[in-house]
């Protein structure tokens, strides 16, 4: 009589079930909700920071970026360096800037030219071609999320990817059915090479930002950008700006406000992105801001007067789609292999003569060895 030899696909069909239960699970999750409400925070700073800039460039002709950014950088600088040192008793703060100063200044450096590239873009090139190129940050981050924090990537996290970039065209191609932007650029390619440098920076940030927040904390990496941010800001501000500076009209209070409005939505950017690099990570916090053209519509529609059309709920719901998609399965990356607790290693030695097995198990903790003959 033959063995009957039991089919595997019942098995599959149960492990199918299992793992789409696991991710209803996850989408009912109180984590994933919280760090999808932080991202559109983030997203909306972001848009915030944004119609300030645009208003003071087509409305009061101040086109600044360097001293714009200047006021963010020295308030982060100053807040929480006194948290940091608060908090640790200035232990941890002197003990960054012996240690890791010149890393932080190379990160501060960074930081400020992707923020003065990006800002100084607009002047070169169209509002399409920034939107545009500025998707390209996210294949930036996701190839040095995999060299730098060795992330392993599901399916379903280049699914989501894939719906927020078609997001974004989406919103892209909104702005030109309604000719969001008539004016022809007269140094495009400058703009365009501006935008898509500013966009290699801004990964190579943003990566750092999630590896030192996972490493060391939230409030050494805030104080030290802000205080080299701060330094490196200001020498380019008085070597590039300072004519610029001198010629805004100070008395007038609507660029004075439109100023202090921008810094505080990048007060609050930089304030919130490290929480949401914990949670998430890089790559979940430049998705989020593909949404910050839709605000951005919104607030559009009564300052600039611009035109909606049905294709930006579309691309704001692809945005959100693949945002959901991807969070719906964790990556794993080299901080859960470094976070794993201490497990037993075991060496299974299996002898010729009397097929005894020997296994060995060394604990760390205790530096004992047990030895267990079956």
């Amino acid at each position: 009589m033959e063995a009957t030899v039991p089919s595997a696909y019942p098995v599959k069909v149960v492990g199918a079930f299992a793992q789409v239960r696991r991710v209803l699970e996850k989408l009912q999750s109180q984590t994933l909700w919280t760090s999808f409400v932080l991202g559109q925070v983030c997203s909306i700073f972001v848009c915030g920071s944004a119609v300030t800039s645009t208003w003071l460039t087509t409305k009061k002709n101040v086109n600044c970026p360097t001293a714009q950014s200047f006021l963010n950088y020295v308030l982060i600088g100053l807040v929480y360096s006194i948290c940091l040192r608060c908090q640790s008793k200035g232990d941890e703060l002197l003990e960054a800037l012996r240690r890791r100063w010149w890393k932080y200044l190379i990160l501060a450096v960074i930081d400020v030219e992707a923020n003065y590239l990006m800002v100084k873009a607009y002047q070169y090139t169209t509002l399409t071609s920034v939107q545009l190129l500025d998707c390209s940050i996210i294949p930036i981050v996701l190839i040095l999320s995999c060299v730098v924090l060795r992330y392993r990537f599901h399916c379903s996290h280049y699914i989501g990817v894939l719906f927020c970039v078609g997001g974004a065209v989406c919103m892209v191609l909104g702005d030109v059915l309604v000719k969001k932007s008539e004016k022809e650029a007269e140094n495009r390619l400058i703009g365009d090479l501006m935008v898509f440098g500013g966009s290699v920076l801004y990964a190579f940030s943003n990566v750092s930002e999630e590896y030192i927040v996972k490493k060391y904390s939230r409030l050494e990496f805030l104080s030290m950008l802000g205080i080299f941010g701060s330094v490196v800001n200001g020498i380019q501000l008085v070597a590039l700006e300072r004519h610029e500076v001198q010629s805004i009209k100070w008395q007038d209070w609507e660029i004075v406000l439109c100023l202090l409005a921008f810094a505080g939505c990048m007060f609050g950017l930089y304030s919130l992105v490290p929480l949401l690099m914990r949670r998430t990570g890089a790559t979940v916090f430049n998705m989020s801001i593909l949404s910050a053209d839709f605000y951005a519509l919104i607030i559009g529609l009564t300052l600039f007067s611009y035109q909606f059309h049905y294709i930006y709920f579309i691309g704001f719901t692809l945005v959100v789609t693949g945002l959901v998609t991807y969070a719906a399965h964790e990556p794993s990356t080299r901080f859960d292999d470094e976070n794993k607790p201490d497990e037993t290693t075991a060496l299974s030695l299996q002898s010729p003569a009397d097929q005894t097995i020997v296994t060995m198990s060394y604990r760390p903790i205790s530096d004992s060895f047990t030895e267990t003959v079956a």
